[in-house]
């Protein structure tokens, strides 16, 4: 049966663990649906999509800066205080083609 000649000193232990326990990089995928890189098997952060199905819900980009948009409008007083609730969701951005 195999003795130690002597002891191992934890500097020495841990040198030699040191070199199995390395982490690698996560392997990044990317979204069929919006091309965005995500963890495999995991819901796409951009669009809310996993396996071909919307799971949740993302709000857009568009949508924010209408609502940023509205929020400065509404700040300088040019519309009545109802004006934002009795307009349709899709508020236009730009007027221009």
């Amino acid at each position: 049966m195999a003795v130690p000649k002597g002891k191992v000193s934890k500097q020495r232990r841990n040198k030699r663990r040191s070199s199995v326990w390395k982490l690698a990089a996560p392997g990044l995928v990317a979204c069929p649906k919006c091309g965005a890189l995500h963890l495999p098997h995991r819901m796409c952060p951009e669009c809310g999509t996993y396996n071909g199905r919307e799971v949740k819900v993302i709000k857009s980009v568009a949508a924010e800066k209408r609502s940023v948009l509205c929020v400065a409008v509404r700040g300088e007083g040019f519309f009545p205080p109802d004006f934002f609730v009795r307009i349709s969701p899709v508020f236009p951005l730009s007027t221009g083609g």
